[in-house]
Protein backbone atom coordinates (compact mmCIF):
# COMPACT_ATOMS: atom_id res chain seq x y z
CA UNK A 1 0.00 0.00 0.00
CA UNK A 2 3.19 2.20 -0.14
CA UNK A 3 3.47 3.77 3.70
CA UNK A 4 6.51 5.26 5.04
CA UNK A 5 8.07 3.33 7.76
CA UNK A 6 9.46 6.54 9.86
CA UNK A 7 10.51 4.86 13.22
CA UNK A 8 10.62 1.23 14.56
CA UNK A 9 10.97 0.34 17.82
CA UNK A 10 11.45 -3.52 19.15
CA UNK A 11 9.73 -4.27 21.69
CA UNK A 12 11.60 -7.75 21.88
CA UNK A 13 10.12 -11.49 21.23
CA UNK A 14 9.87 -10.24 17.38
CA UNK A 15 7.26 -7.35 18.19
CA UNK A 16 8.15 -4.14 16.63
CA UNK A 17 5.67 -1.00 15.81
CA UNK A 18 6.17 1.71 13.48
CA UNK A 19 4.94 4.55 13.15
CA UNK A 20 3.98 5.02 9.12
CA UNK A 21 4.56 8.75 9.00
CA UNK A 22 0.93 9.53 9.16
CA UNK A 23 0.74 12.35 11.96
CA UNK A 24 -1.70 9.89 14.36
CA UNK A 25 -2.99 11.96 17.46
CA UNK A 26 -5.86 10.88 19.15
CA UNK A 27 -7.67 13.55 20.91
CA UNK A 28 -10.72 11.82 23.32
CA UNK A 29 -13.31 9.51 22.75
CA UNK A 30 -15.11 9.24 19.82
CA UNK A 31 -12.75 12.05 18.15
CA UNK A 32 -9.77 11.81 16.74
CA UNK A 33 -7.35 13.68 13.72
CA UNK A 34 -5.07 12.01 11.94
CA UNK A 35 -2.62 12.91 9.15
CA UNK A 36 -2.40 10.89 6.17
CA UNK A 37 0.44 10.11 3.84
CA UNK A 38 -0.47 10.86 -0.12
CA UNK A 39 -1.46 7.07 -0.59
CA UNK A 40 -4.00 7.24 2.61
CA UNK A 41 -5.39 10.32 1.42
CA UNK A 42 -5.70 8.83 -2.18
CA UNK A 43 -7.51 5.84 -1.21
CA UNK A 44 -9.97 6.96 0.87
CA UNK A 45 -10.72 9.36 -1.81
CA UNK A 46 -11.37 6.52 -4.10
CA UNK A 47 -13.00 4.60 -1.33
CA UNK A 48 -15.28 7.48 -0.55
CA UNK A 49 -15.90 7.58 -4.19
CA UNK A 50 -16.46 4.22 -5.03
CA UNK A 51 -19.20 3.91 -2.06
CA UNK A 52 -20.92 7.34 -2.96
CA UNK A 53 -23.29 8.23 -5.88
CA UNK A 54 -23.64 11.33 -8.03
CA UNK A 55 -23.81 13.83 -4.68
CA UNK A 56 -20.46 12.38 -3.78
CA UNK A 57 -19.35 13.81 -7.29
CA UNK A 58 -20.22 17.19 -6.68
CA UNK A 59 -18.90 17.11 -2.48
CA UNK A 60 -15.69 16.20 -4.04
CA UNK A 61 -15.58 18.36 -6.64
CA UNK A 62 -11.77 19.42 -6.51
CA UNK A 63 -10.35 16.94 -4.32
CA UNK A 64 -6.49 17.54 -4.30
CA UNK A 65 -5.08 13.91 -3.82
CA UNK A 66 -2.01 14.60 -4.90
CA UNK A 67 -0.12 15.09 -1.53
CA UNK A 68 -0.86 14.68 2.25
CA UNK A 69 -4.13 15.67 3.79
CA UNK A 70 -6.10 15.50 7.28
CA UNK A 71 -8.86 13.24 8.47
CA UNK A 72 -11.03 14.34 11.13
CA UNK A 73 -14.09 12.55 13.38
CA UNK A 74 -15.81 14.28 15.71
CA UNK A 75 -19.00 12.17 17.50
CA UNK A 76 -20.07 10.82 14.06
CA UNK A 77 -19.14 13.52 11.93
CA UNK A 78 -16.24 12.74 9.28
CA UNK A 79 -14.54 15.36 7.65
CA UNK A 80 -12.05 15.46 4.92
CA UNK A 81 -8.83 17.51 3.92
CA UNK A 82 -7.23 17.47 0.77
CA UNK A 83 -3.54 18.15 0.00
CA UNK A 84 -4.43 21.93 -0.76
CA UNK A 85 -6.06 22.71 3.02
CA UNK A 86 -9.58 22.66 1.00
CA UNK A 87 -12.18 20.95 3.78
CA UNK A 88 -15.18 18.70 2.64
CA UNK A 89 -17.15 18.17 5.50
CA UNK A 90 -20.57 15.15 5.98
CA UNK A 91 -18.17 12.67 4.43
CA UNK A 92 -20.29 10.30 6.41
CA UNK A 93 -23.61 11.55 4.95
CA UNK A 94 -21.97 9.89 1.57
CA UNK A 95 -20.92 6.32 2.75
CA UNK A 96 -23.26 2.62 4.09
CA UNK A 97 -25.11 3.16 7.24
CA UNK A 98 -23.18 2.04 9.53
CA UNK A 99 -20.24 2.84 8.32
CA UNK A 100 -17.09 3.20 10.91
CA UNK A 101 -14.07 5.32 10.64
CA UNK A 102 -12.68 3.08 13.06
CA UNK A 103 -13.47 -0.36 11.28
CA UNK A 104 -12.00 0.96 8.11
CA UNK A 105 -8.65 2.04 9.85
CA UNK A 106 -7.70 -0.77 11.49
CA UNK A 107 -8.72 -2.89 8.24
CA UNK A 108 -6.26 -0.84 6.64
CA UNK A 109 -3.44 -1.08 9.20
CA UNK A 110 -3.86 2.07 10.82
CA UNK A 111 -5.12 1.13 13.78
CA UNK A 112 -6.82 3.71 16.37
CA UNK A 113 -4.24 3.37 19.45
CA UNK A 114 -2.98 7.09 21.06
CA UNK A 115 -1.27 7.88 24.40
CA UNK A 116 -1.64 5.11 26.27
CA UNK A 117 -5.10 4.33 25.34
CA UNK A 118 -7.77 3.69 23.17
CA UNK A 119 -10.44 5.07 21.79
CA UNK A 120 -11.63 3.19 19.03
CA UNK A 121 -15.58 1.33 19.29
CA UNK A 122 -13.66 -2.03 19.76
CA UNK A 123 -17.24 -3.84 19.22
CA UNK A 124 -16.18 -2.40 15.77
CA UNK A 125 -13.13 -4.97 15.67
CA UNK A 126 -13.17 -8.74 14.52
CA UNK A 127 -13.37 -11.06 17.22
CA UNK A 128 -10.44 -12.51 15.87
CA UNK A 129 -8.27 -9.52 16.52
CA UNK A 130 -9.02 -9.17 20.03
CA UNK A 131 -6.32 -10.64 21.59
CA UNK A 132 -4.04 -8.31 19.42
CA UNK A 133 -5.72 -5.60 20.59
CA UNK A 134 -5.55 -6.07 24.38
CA UNK A 135 -1.79 -7.15 23.78
CA UNK A 136 -1.23 -3.42 22.16
CA UNK A 137 -3.05 -1.38 24.61
CA UNK A 138 -0.93 -3.54 27.31
CA UNK A 139 1.67 -2.35 25.05
CA UNK A 140 1.07 1.47 24.61
CA UNK A 141 -0.23 1.62 28.40
CA UNK A 142 3.39 0.75 29.21
CA UNK A 143 4.48 4.48 27.62
CA UNK A 144 6.73 2.39 25.69
CA UNK A 145 5.31 4.04 22.58
CA UNK A 146 2.63 6.80 21.34
CA UNK A 147 0.33 7.04 19.04
CA UNK A 148 1.82 4.51 16.53
CA UNK A 149 0.20 1.94 14.31
CA UNK A 150 1.43 -1.62 14.56
CA UNK A 151 2.54 -3.83 11.42
CA UNK A 152 4.23 -6.70 10.80
CA UNK A 153 8.24 -6.49 10.45
CA UNK A 154 9.88 -9.24 8.88
CA UNK A 155 12.77 -11.02 10.32
CA UNK A 156 14.33 -11.03 13.72
CA UNK A 157 17.51 -11.68 15.20
CA UNK A 158 18.26 -14.96 17.52
CA UNK A 159 17.99 -13.65 21.27
CA UNK A 160 21.79 -12.89 22.22
CA UNK A 161 23.11 -12.48 18.60
CA UNK A 162 25.55 -10.02 17.70
CA UNK A 163 24.44 -7.25 15.17
CA UNK A 164 27.17 -6.07 12.98
CA UNK A 165 27.19 -1.98 13.46
CA UNK A 166 26.07 -0.20 10.26
CA UNK A 167 27.92 2.74 10.83
CA UNK A 168 32.01 0.93 11.57
CA UNK A 169 32.89 1.73 8.30
CA UNK A 170 32.49 5.41 8.79
CA UNK A 171 33.39 6.10 11.81
CA UNK A 172 36.58 4.56 10.87
CA UNK A 173 37.29 6.75 8.17
CA UNK A 174 36.56 9.62 9.90
CA UNK A 175 38.76 8.89 13.24
CA UNK A 176 41.15 8.06 10.68
CA UNK A 177 41.20 11.35 8.82
CA UNK A 178 41.81 14.96 10.08
CA UNK A 179 40.04 16.95 13.05
CA UNK A 180 40.98 20.73 11.93
CA UNK A 181 40.14 23.20 9.80
CA UNK A 182 43.47 23.56 7.54
CA UNK A 183 42.52 27.31 5.86
CA UNK A 184 42.53 25.87 2.30
CA UNK A 185 40.37 26.02 -0.43
CA UNK A 186 38.76 22.51 -0.01
CA UNK A 187 35.92 21.14 -1.78
CA UNK A 188 33.69 18.46 -0.05
CA UNK A 189 30.96 16.53 -1.37
CA UNK A 190 27.88 14.18 0.75
CA UNK A 191 25.86 12.23 -1.80
CA UNK A 192 22.98 10.82 -0.05
CA UNK A 193 20.52 7.83 -1.60
CA UNK A 194 17.56 7.14 0.13
CA UNK A 195 15.26 4.31 -0.51
CA UNK A 196 17.44 3.33 -3.74
CA UNK A 197 16.12 1.96 -6.72
CA UNK A 198 18.42 1.36 -9.96
CA UNK A 199 18.17 4.83 -10.82
CA UNK A 200 18.85 6.55 -8.15
CA UNK A 201 22.10 4.47 -7.86
CA UNK A 202 22.87 5.67 -11.49
CA UNK A 203 22.22 9.50 -10.02
CA UNK A 204 24.60 9.02 -7.57
CA UNK A 205 27.47 7.88 -9.93
CA UNK A 206 26.81 10.25 -12.46
CA UNK A 207 27.21 12.58 -9.49
CA UNK A 208 30.20 10.99 -8.31
CA UNK A 209 31.88 11.00 -12.30
CA UNK A 210 31.03 14.92 -12.44
CA UNK A 211 32.37 15.91 -9.07
CA UNK A 212 35.63 14.32 -9.73
CA UNK A 213 35.85 16.10 -12.88
CA UNK A 214 35.64 19.39 -11.22
CA UNK A 215 37.88 18.60 -8.90
CA UNK A 216 36.77 17.13 -5.78
CA UNK A 217 38.79 14.41 -4.27
CA UNK A 218 37.50 11.25 -3.24
CA UNK A 219 38.71 11.51 -0.16
CA UNK A 220 36.74 14.20 0.72
CA UNK A 221 33.28 12.54 -0.53
CA UNK A 222 30.89 10.84 1.73
CA UNK A 223 28.57 8.37 0.19
CA UNK A 224 25.83 7.03 1.94
CA UNK A 225 23.11 4.70 0.25
CA UNK A 226 19.57 2.69 0.85
CA UNK A 227 21.06 -0.29 3.26
CA UNK A 228 24.84 0.57 3.01
CA UNK A 229 25.41 -2.65 1.05
CA UNK A 230 28.15 -2.39 -2.21
CA UNK A 231 25.86 -3.12 -5.13
CA UNK A 232 27.98 -0.59 -7.94
CA UNK A 233 31.13 0.92 -8.20
CA UNK A 234 31.45 3.94 -6.03
CA UNK A 235 32.59 3.28 -2.50
CA UNK A 236 29.80 2.99 0.37
CA UNK A 237 30.41 4.81 3.66
CA UNK A 238 27.51 3.83 5.18
CA UNK A 239 23.72 3.55 5.29
CA UNK A 240 21.40 6.19 5.29
CA UNK A 241 20.09 6.67 8.69
CA UNK A 242 19.83 9.69 11.14
CA UNK A 243 22.76 8.57 12.77
CA UNK A 244 24.83 8.13 9.52
CA UNK A 245 24.18 11.53 8.13
CA UNK A 246 24.63 13.43 11.47
CA UNK A 247 27.86 11.76 11.97
CA UNK A 248 28.71 12.87 8.43
CA UNK A 249 27.76 16.74 8.82
CA UNK A 250 28.85 16.96 12.38
CA UNK A 251 32.32 16.05 11.59
CA UNK A 252 32.21 18.04 8.90
CA UNK A 253 31.88 20.66 10.82
CA UNK A 254 34.73 20.63 12.42
CA UNK A 255 37.04 20.53 9.38
CA UNK A 256 35.29 22.96 6.49
CA UNK A 257 36.43 26.49 6.98
CA UNK A 258 35.28 29.91 5.22
CA UNK A 259 37.32 28.52 1.87
CA UNK A 260 35.60 25.67 1.49
CA UNK A 261 32.69 24.29 -0.83
CA UNK A 262 30.37 22.28 -0.04
CA UNK A 263 27.68 20.29 -2.45
CA UNK A 264 25.48 18.20 -0.93
CA UNK A 265 22.79 15.62 -3.40
CA UNK A 266 20.05 13.70 -2.54
CA UNK A 267 17.93 11.54 -4.26
CA UNK A 268 15.30 8.40 -3.83
CA UNK A 269 12.12 9.38 -2.72
CA UNK A 270 10.69 12.00 -0.39
CA UNK A 271 7.20 12.93 0.73
CA UNK A 272 5.98 16.04 3.10
CA UNK A 273 4.99 15.43 6.47
CA UNK A 274 2.56 16.92 8.76
CA UNK A 275 4.14 18.68 11.66
CA UNK A 276 1.35 21.08 12.97
CA UNK A 277 -1.68 23.49 12.29
CA UNK A 278 -1.65 27.17 12.31
CA UNK A 279 -5.53 28.59 13.40
CA UNK A 280 -3.89 32.01 13.58
CA UNK A 281 -4.98 33.27 10.05
CA UNK A 282 -8.74 32.64 11.25
CA UNK A 283 -8.55 28.75 9.34
CA UNK A 284 -6.65 25.88 9.87
CA UNK A 285 -3.66 25.67 7.84
CA UNK A 286 -1.58 22.69 8.42
CA UNK A 287 2.08 22.99 8.41
CA UNK A 288 4.17 20.50 6.07
CA UNK A 289 7.72 19.80 5.85
CA UNK A 290 9.48 18.04 3.27
CA UNK A 291 11.69 14.89 3.51
CA UNK A 292 14.16 12.54 2.27
CA UNK A 293 12.92 8.89 3.08
CA UNK A 294 15.44 5.75 3.50
CA UNK A 295 14.87 2.68 5.32
CA UNK A 296 13.05 2.65 9.07
CA UNK A 297 12.54 6.44 8.83
CA UNK A 298 13.17 9.89 7.33
CA UNK A 299 14.89 13.08 7.72
CA UNK A 300 13.22 16.17 7.37
CA UNK A 301 14.20 19.71 5.42
CA UNK A 302 14.29 21.41 9.09
CA UNK A 303 16.76 18.32 10.06
CA UNK A 304 18.74 19.64 7.14
CA UNK A 305 18.92 23.48 7.86
CA UNK A 306 19.96 22.49 11.41
CA UNK A 307 22.53 20.46 9.89
CA UNK A 308 24.17 22.83 7.99
CA UNK A 309 23.69 25.70 9.80
CA UNK A 310 26.63 24.26 11.82
CA UNK A 311 28.82 24.48 9.12
CA UNK A 312 30.99 27.82 8.16
CA UNK A 313 31.89 27.80 4.94
CA UNK A 314 32.51 29.71 1.58
CA UNK A 315 29.84 28.15 -0.73
CA UNK A 316 27.15 25.53 -0.69
CA UNK A 317 25.49 23.88 -3.36
CA UNK A 318 22.24 21.26 -2.60
CA UNK A 319 20.34 19.59 -5.11
CA UNK A 320 17.37 17.51 -3.88
CA UNK A 321 15.71 15.51 -6.37
CA UNK A 322 13.16 13.20 -4.71
CA UNK A 323 9.60 14.32 -4.44
CA UNK A 324 8.66 17.32 -2.69
CA UNK A 325 12.50 18.44 -2.62
CA UNK A 326 11.33 22.29 -3.10
CA UNK A 327 10.92 21.95 0.52
CA UNK A 328 14.59 21.57 1.08
CA UNK A 329 15.82 23.93 -1.57
CA UNK A 330 13.59 27.16 -0.66
CA UNK A 331 14.13 25.95 3.31
CA UNK A 332 18.35 26.07 2.46
CA UNK A 333 18.62 28.55 -0.31
CA UNK A 334 19.67 31.36 1.33
CA UNK A 335 23.19 33.12 3.15
CA UNK A 336 25.96 31.04 1.48
CA UNK A 337 23.91 28.23 -0.16
CA UNK A 338 22.03 27.81 -3.33
CA UNK A 339 19.35 25.18 -2.73
CA UNK A 340 17.89 23.17 -5.78
CA UNK A 341 15.25 20.90 -6.53
CA UNK A 342 13.25 18.66 -9.48
CA UNK A 343 9.87 19.69 -7.91
CA UNK A 344 8.25 22.02 -5.89
CA UNK A 345 7.57 21.55 -2.60
CA UNK A 346 3.79 20.28 -2.99
CA UNK A 347 4.83 18.35 -5.70
CA UNK A 348 6.21 14.94 -6.86
CA UNK A 349 9.24 14.54 -9.09
CA UNK A 350 8.83 12.61 -11.77
CA UNK A 351 11.69 9.69 -13.19
CA UNK A 352 15.15 10.59 -12.95
CA UNK A 353 15.60 12.95 -15.51
CA UNK A 354 16.32 15.87 -14.00
CA UNK A 355 19.10 15.01 -12.32
CA UNK A 356 20.61 13.04 -15.20
CA UNK A 357 20.05 16.84 -17.55
CA UNK A 358 21.60 19.03 -14.69
CA UNK A 359 24.76 16.63 -13.87
CA UNK A 360 25.40 16.18 -17.95
CA UNK A 361 25.07 20.16 -18.26
CA UNK A 362 28.89 20.72 -17.69
CA UNK A 363 30.45 18.70 -20.42
CA UNK A 364 28.09 20.55 -23.31
CA UNK A 365 30.40 23.83 -24.45
CA UNK A 366 26.49 25.14 -25.38
CA UNK A 367 25.80 25.65 -21.78
CA UNK A 368 27.88 28.14 -21.09
CA UNK A 369 25.62 31.08 -22.35
CA UNK A 370 28.03 33.90 -21.53
CA UNK A 371 30.81 32.83 -23.05
CA UNK A 372 33.08 32.93 -19.38
CA UNK A 373 34.32 29.84 -20.10
CA UNK A 374 33.32 27.86 -17.13
CA UNK A 375 29.76 26.80 -16.55
CA UNK A 376 27.75 28.08 -13.77
CA UNK A 377 25.10 26.67 -11.23
CA UNK A 378 22.74 28.78 -13.39
CA UNK A 379 23.76 27.49 -16.41
CA UNK A 380 23.66 23.96 -15.58
CA UNK A 381 19.99 24.99 -14.14
CA UNK A 382 18.65 26.37 -17.23
CA UNK A 383 19.95 23.95 -19.31
CA UNK A 384 18.24 21.20 -17.43
CA UNK A 385 15.41 23.08 -18.09
CA UNK A 386 15.46 23.54 -21.22
CA UNK A 387 15.77 20.20 -21.83
CA UNK A 388 14.54 17.95 -19.32
CA UNK A 389 11.75 16.05 -20.87
CA UNK A 390 9.52 15.83 -17.34
CA UNK A 391 9.68 19.78 -16.89
CA UNK A 392 8.64 19.99 -20.63
CA UNK A 393 5.48 17.60 -20.24
CA UNK A 394 4.29 19.95 -17.29
CA UNK A 395 5.20 17.15 -14.70
CA UNK A 396 7.19 19.32 -12.43
CA UNK A 397 8.96 22.79 -11.85
CA UNK A 398 12.15 22.60 -10.36
CA UNK A 399 13.35 25.53 -8.49
CA UNK A 400 16.71 27.48 -8.16
CA UNK A 401 16.80 29.18 -4.50
CA UNK A 402 19.82 31.46 -3.47
CA UNK A 403 20.39 35.04 -1.99
CA UNK A 404 23.11 34.71 -4.31
CA UNK A 405 24.18 35.33 -7.89
CA UNK A 406 24.19 31.44 -8.84
CA UNK A 407 25.46 32.82 -12.23
CA UNK A 408 28.88 33.27 -10.10
CA UNK A 409 28.69 29.62 -8.11
CA UNK A 410 30.52 27.31 -9.60
CA UNK A 411 30.66 23.27 -8.36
Amino acid sequence: MGYECNSVVDLGNCIKMADLGIGLQFLGEGRLEMGLTRYNLKEFYDFVRAAGNEKTESLLAGFDDKGTGWLEYDKGKLSLIDASGNRYEKVQDYLEPGFSIYRYLDQKGLTCVGGGETYSEESDLPKSEKSGWEKMKSILAAGLIVSMPMISLGGCASAGEDQPDPLKNLTERISSQTQEKNYHADKYAVLISGLTEEKHMKNLELADKVLLDKGYDENNTYILEGSGKKTGALPIDAPVTKESIEKVFDYLSKIIDKQDKLFVYMTGHGDQKIIGKNETSGFREYIKVSTLLFEGGYITEVDFQDYLKKIDLYRGIVVADQCHGGGFAERIGHGPYVGISASKANQHSEGNSFPQTFFTAGGNVSVDSNKDGSISIQEAFDYALRNDIQTLNGNQDPELVSDLDANKVFL
